[in-house]
Protein backbone atom coordinates (compact mmCIF):
# COMPACT_ATOMS: atom_id res chain seq x y z
CA UNK A 1 0.00 0.00 0.00
CA UNK A 2 1.34 3.45 -0.97
CA UNK A 3 0.11 6.59 0.76
CA UNK A 4 0.30 9.80 -1.26
CA UNK A 5 -0.51 13.19 0.22
CA UNK A 6 -0.92 16.28 -1.96
CA UNK A 7 -0.94 19.69 -0.34
CA UNK A 8 -2.51 22.32 -2.61
CA UNK A 9 -1.89 25.80 -1.28
CA UNK A 10 -1.20 29.29 -2.56
CA UNK A 11 -3.14 31.85 -4.59
CA UNK A 12 -4.08 29.42 -7.33
CA UNK A 13 -5.85 27.18 -4.83
CA UNK A 14 -7.14 29.60 -2.18
CA UNK A 15 -9.09 31.82 -4.57
CA UNK A 16 -6.88 34.92 -4.52
CA UNK A 17 -5.47 34.43 -8.03
CA UNK A 18 -8.47 36.17 -9.63
CA UNK A 19 -7.87 39.27 -7.51
CA UNK A 20 -4.17 39.23 -8.42
CA UNK A 21 -5.04 39.05 -12.13
CA UNK A 22 -7.64 41.85 -11.82
CA UNK A 23 -5.04 44.04 -10.13
CA UNK A 24 -2.50 43.27 -12.87
CA UNK A 25 -5.04 44.26 -15.53
CA UNK A 26 -5.80 47.51 -13.67
CA UNK A 27 -2.07 48.21 -13.32
CA UNK A 28 -1.56 47.62 -17.08
CA UNK A 29 -4.49 49.89 -17.90
CA UNK A 30 -3.07 52.65 -15.68
CA UNK A 31 0.44 52.21 -17.05
CA UNK A 32 -0.73 52.43 -20.65
CA UNK A 33 -2.84 55.52 -19.89
CA UNK A 34 0.26 57.20 -18.48
CA UNK A 35 2.38 56.06 -21.43
CA UNK A 36 -0.18 57.37 -23.94
CA UNK A 37 -0.26 60.75 -22.20
CA UNK A 38 3.55 60.95 -22.08
CA UNK A 39 3.90 60.02 -25.75
CA UNK A 40 1.21 62.52 -26.81
CA UNK A 41 2.97 65.26 -24.83
CA UNK A 42 6.28 64.32 -26.47
CA UNK A 43 4.77 64.51 -29.96
CA UNK A 44 3.29 67.91 -29.17
CA UNK A 45 6.63 69.14 -27.78
CA UNK A 46 8.35 68.05 -30.98
CA UNK A 47 5.69 69.37 -33.37
CA UNK A 48 4.17 72.59 -32.06
CA UNK A 49 5.74 75.66 -33.64
CA UNK A 50 4.47 78.26 -31.13
CA UNK A 51 3.20 76.45 -28.03
CA UNK A 52 1.38 78.48 -25.39
CA UNK A 53 1.09 75.61 -22.93
CA UNK A 54 -2.68 75.95 -22.66
CA UNK A 55 -3.57 73.01 -24.88
CA UNK A 56 -0.91 70.72 -23.43
CA UNK A 57 -2.01 71.56 -19.89
CA UNK A 58 -5.47 70.18 -20.69
CA UNK A 59 -4.30 66.71 -21.75
CA UNK A 60 -5.56 64.31 -19.10
CA UNK A 61 -6.47 60.73 -18.34
CA UNK A 62 -10.20 60.23 -17.74
CA UNK A 63 -12.09 57.20 -16.49
CA UNK A 64 -14.55 55.89 -19.10
CA UNK A 65 -16.39 52.99 -17.51
CA UNK A 66 -13.71 50.38 -16.83
CA UNK A 67 -11.34 51.96 -19.34
CA UNK A 68 -9.10 54.99 -19.29
CA UNK A 69 -9.10 57.58 -22.06
CA UNK A 70 -6.44 60.18 -22.72
CA UNK A 71 -8.09 63.33 -24.05
CA UNK A 72 -7.78 67.10 -24.37
CA UNK A 73 -10.69 67.91 -22.01
CA UNK A 74 -12.69 69.25 -24.94
CA UNK A 75 -10.45 72.22 -25.77
CA UNK A 76 -12.32 73.93 -28.60
CA UNK A 77 -9.43 74.03 -31.08
CA UNK A 78 -8.18 70.51 -30.40
CA UNK A 79 -9.66 69.11 -33.62
CA UNK A 80 -8.00 71.89 -35.59
CA UNK A 81 -4.60 71.14 -34.03
CA UNK A 82 -5.05 67.44 -34.72
CA UNK A 83 -6.08 68.13 -38.32
CA UNK A 84 -9.56 66.64 -38.08
CA UNK A 85 -11.49 69.91 -37.78
CA UNK A 86 -13.79 71.38 -40.40
CA UNK A 87 -11.49 74.42 -40.76
CA UNK A 88 -8.39 72.45 -41.72
CA UNK A 89 -7.16 71.85 -45.24
CA UNK A 90 -8.60 72.62 -47.81
CA UNK A 91 -10.15 75.68 -46.08
CA UNK A 92 -6.74 76.61 -44.67
CA UNK A 93 -3.27 75.37 -45.52
CA UNK A 94 -2.82 73.95 -42.00
CA UNK A 95 -3.20 70.17 -42.14
CA UNK A 96 -2.79 69.63 -38.39
CA UNK A 97 -0.09 67.94 -36.34
CA UNK A 98 -1.79 64.55 -35.92
CA UNK A 99 -0.03 64.26 -32.55
CA UNK A 100 -2.86 62.27 -30.93
CA UNK A 101 -3.09 59.83 -33.84
CA UNK A 102 0.67 59.29 -33.93
CA UNK A 103 0.81 58.93 -30.15
CA UNK A 104 -1.97 56.33 -30.24
CA UNK A 105 -0.10 54.29 -32.83
CA UNK A 106 3.18 54.60 -30.94
CA UNK A 107 1.67 53.70 -27.54
CA UNK A 108 -0.22 50.74 -29.05
CA UNK A 109 3.10 49.27 -30.10
CA UNK A 110 4.44 49.59 -26.54
CA UNK A 111 1.79 47.52 -24.73
CA UNK A 112 3.80 44.30 -24.50
CA UNK A 113 7.00 46.09 -23.48
CA UNK A 114 5.24 48.14 -20.78
CA UNK A 115 2.89 45.46 -19.41
CA UNK A 116 5.15 42.40 -19.50
CA UNK A 117 6.81 43.22 -16.13
CA UNK A 118 3.38 43.70 -14.53
CA UNK A 119 2.12 40.36 -15.88
CA UNK A 120 5.38 38.61 -14.88
CA UNK A 121 4.98 39.93 -11.34
CA UNK A 122 1.39 38.67 -11.16
CA UNK A 123 2.33 35.23 -12.49
CA UNK A 124 5.16 35.02 -9.97
CA UNK A 125 2.76 35.97 -7.16
CA UNK A 126 0.20 33.39 -8.28
CA UNK A 127 2.82 30.68 -8.51
CA UNK A 128 3.83 31.46 -4.95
Amino acid sequence: MIDITVNASGPLFNGTSAAILRQAIDDCRTRMGNVAEEVWQAYMDASFKHPTGYYQSHINIAQRGRDLAVNDAGVIYGHWLEGTGSRNFPKTRFKGYAAARRATQHASGMVLEECQPIIDRAVHEING
